[in-house]
C-alpha cells in the first residue's frame, strides 16, 4: 500500500519569481522558486523572472527587469503579493531589521557544536553545522539566541533554512516568551508538525534544504528562540554519536503577524491505518480559536484500493453531523464497505470538530468551522494525496445539518468546491433551535451561513451547470420539498431524488441504505 509520506511535499504556490538578497549570492536557475519569505525594509532585494517581466506588489508596478530587477520596499508589510508579469503571486513580508544574528557560531550551545563554512541553498558557503555532543544524553540538544532588540509583538513570527539530515530529522522551535507552552515540532523530511500554540511550515524547498516559517500563538512573542535538533516529533532528548546533525542558514524574525493561510498556521502528523482509514492529527486556531491547540484532533482518509500517486483523483469531502464519528454510525466506513471508494475511484475525506458543525464561524471568531472544512481538511489532503486541485475535483457529501452546511460552503466558497450532495436536511431551520445558538452566536451571524438567507447572493456560483444533488428523505421530507421549491423559483439547476426511507429517526444515518445512489448521482455531475 502505497504511504502519502512517500508523496513529495507540494510548495504552497508556485511561480516564476525568485529572490536575491543582494550581495547574498545568486540563486541557481533552475530552483524551485521562493514561495514566502522575509524581506527587510529600506534593503535593496533582487527578484528574478523566468523571464524579461513587469513586477507587481500588490497589483502595483514596481518596475521592469530583463529578467532581474532591484527593489526597495519602503513600508513594512506583512502580507505583501508579488508577481511578475502573468505569473502567479507570491506572498512575503516586509520587516524591521533582523533580530537575530546570522552568525550561528555566536549564539549559545548546549550539547551542540557549531561550526561555520558549510554549503547553502544560496549555493555559497555561508551556512552553519550543528552537531550533537558525543553521547550526550540531556534533554536538550540546541543553539538559541536572545532577539536583539527584544520581541514586542505579539504573534509575531521567524523563519531559518535548515537542510533535512535523517540522522536528526526533526527541528524544535520555541521562544522564551512563552516557555515551555509555545513550542512545535517540524519534521524536515516530511513536513509533520506537532506542538502547542504556535505553527511551523516548510514554506521553500531546495533540494534538501528547508524555508521554515515558525510563529507564536496567543499572545506570544518571540524574545529568544530555541532550536532544537531531535531525533523524532514530540521527543527533544536523544542519545548521540557526535555524527548527527543540521545544517543551519539565515535565522530571520519577523516582529509581526506572518501571513501564514489557514492551512499553513495548522499542525499535521500522520498517525498511521486506524480502524481501516489513514489517520492524521491536526491541531488548528480554527476549531476554536487558540485555546486548544494543544489537543489532537483527527482527519480520516480513504482511498481507492489501487490507489495510484501518479493519477490525480477527485476528492469527496464528507461533512461530520456531530463532533465525532461514532455518532450517526461512521461515514468513511460505511463508504468503504459498500466499496464506492472503488466503484468511483476517487477519496473520501473527514475531519472532527470540537464541537456541533454547522459549517460556519461564531460571531467572536472562534470555531471557523468554514474555514476548517474549506482550507485544512482540502490542505493536508490535496498536500498529501494525488488529487485533482481545483474546484471540479472537489465534492462535498452531507446530510442533516452537514448537507446545510455543504450548500453554503458550495455558494461561499467556488474556489474551492464544485458539487454538493445534500440528503435529509433541514431547510427550513431557524436560528436558536437545536444548537444553533452555541454554533454562531448571534442571529446575523447564523444569517451569514443560512443557505436561505444568502442563495440570491451567490447564485453565480450553481447556475452555471448543475452542481447540487437535493436528495432525501427521512426526518425532513417537508423541508426536502421547501427547498426544491426555492430552487425551482430561481431556475437553479440541480438533482433530485426523494427516496423517501420511512421518516424514522433510525432512518436518519450514514448507513440506512441512500449512500450509493446520492454517491452516483454526484459524481455523475462532474461528467
Amino acid at each position: 500500500m502505497h504511504s502519502p509520506l512517500q508523496s513529495p511535499l507540494q510548495p504552497v504556490m508556485r511561480s516564476p519569481l525568485e529572490f536575491r538578497r543582494r550581495g547574498g549570492g545568486g540563486l541557481p536557475s533552475m530552483l524551485t522558486p521562493a514561495n514566502q519569505t522575509i524581506l527587510t525594509v529600506s534593503a535593496a532585494h533582487t527578484l528574478t523572472a523566468s523571464k524579461n517581466a513587469e513586477f507587481f506588489a500588490d497589483d502595483v508596478s514596481i518596475g521592469s527587469g530583463s529578467p532581474s530587477f532591484s527593489w526597495t520596499p519602503t513600508v513594512v508589510d506583512y502580507d505583501v503579493s508579488l508577481r511578475a508579469g502573468e505569473s502567479d503571486p507570491i506572498t512575503v513580508v516586509v520587516a524591521e531589521s533582523n533580530h537575530f544574528s546570522e552568525v550561528l557560531t555566536g549564539w549559545n550551545k548546549t550539547s551542540v557544536t557549531v561550526t561555520g563554512g558549510e554549503s547553502d541553498p544560496d549555493g555559497g558557503m555561508n551556512a552553519y553545522k550543528v552537531t550533537c555532543a558525543v553521547n550526550a544524553s540531556a534533554a536538550d540538544h540546541r543553539i538559541d539566541k536572545a532577539a536583539s532588540p527584544s520581541g514586542a509583538v505579539a504573534d509575531s513570527g521567524f523563519e531559518i533554512w535548515a537542510e533535512y539530515n535523517a540522522s536528526m530529522p526533526v527541528l524544535r522551535f520555541y521562544p522564551l516568551e512563552g516557555g515551555a507552552t509555545h513550542y512545535c515540532f517540524i519534521h524536515l523530511g516530511t513536513g509533520e508538525t506537532q506542538g502547542n500554540y504556535s505553527s511551523c511550515k516548510i514554506v521553500e524547498t531546495r533540494g534538501n534544504w528547508k524555508r521554515v516559517w515558525f510563529s507564536t500563538a496567543q499572545g506570544g512573542t518571540i524574545t529568544n528562540v530555541w532550536v532544537n535538533l531531535c531525533p523524532a516529533l514530540g521527543t527533544s532528548a536523544a542519545i548521540t554519536n557526535g555524527t548527527e546533525y543540521v545544517r543551519l542558514y539565515k535565522p530571520r524574525s519577523a516582529e509581526g503577524v506572518l501571513p501564514l493561510t489557514n492551512y499553513q498556521r495548522s499542525q499535521t502528523r500522520y498517525i498511521g491505518v486506524v480502524n481501516n482509514l489513514e489517520r492524521w492529527a491536526f491541531r488548528s486556531p480554527l476549531n476554536d480559536s487558540w485555546t486548544y491547540v494543544n489537543q489532537d484532533w483527527y482527519i480520516d482518509v480513504l482511498k481507492p484500493d489501487a490507489y495510484d500517486p501518479g493519477t490525480q483523483y477527485p476528492v469527496i469531502y464528507v461533512g461530520m453531523v456531530e463532533p465525532f464519528v461514532n455518532v450517526y454510525a461512521d461515514p468513511l466506513n460505511t463508504i468503504r464497505t459498500i466499496g464506492l471508494h472503488n466503484t468511483h475511484n476517487c477519496i473520501f475525506a473527514t475531519c472532527q470538530f470540537r464541537s456541533s458543525p454547522w459549517y460556519g464561524a461564531k460571531n467572536d471568531g472562534t470555531m471557523r468551522y468554514d474555514d476548517l472544512f474549506s482550507d485544512v481538511l482540502t490542505g493536508l489532503v490535496d498536500e498529501r494525496y494525488s488529487t485533482i486541485r481545483q474546484r471540479q475535483g472537489r465534492m462535498i457529501l452531507g446530510y442533516s445539518k452537514s448537507g446545510w452546511g455543504g450548500m453554503s460552503l458550495l455558494l461561499k466558497r467556488p474556489d474551492v468546491f464544485g458539487y454538493v450532495a445534500a440528503w435529509d436536511c433541514p431547510w427550513d431551520i431557524t436560528y436558536g433551535t437545536f444548537d444553533t445558538a452555541t454554533a454562531f452566536g448571534s442571529l446575523a451571524q447564523f444569517q451569514q451561513t443560512n443557505p436561505r438567507d444568502i442563495f440570491d447572493s451567490y447564485l453565480t456560483s450553481v447556475n452555471d451547470k448543475a452542481r447540487i444533488v437535493l436528495a432525501g428523505s427521512a426526518t425532513w421530507d417537508a423541508d426536502l420539498l421547501s427547498f426544491k421549491s426555492f430552487l425551482d423559483a430561481r431556475s437553479i439547476p440541480y438533482t433530485y431524488s426523494r427516496n423517501v426511507l420511512g421518516g424514522g429517526v433510525s432512518d436518519h444515518d450514514w448507513d440506512t441504505g441512500w449512500l450509493p445512489d446520492v454517491v452516483a448521482d454526484l459524481m455523475a455531475l462532474r461528467d
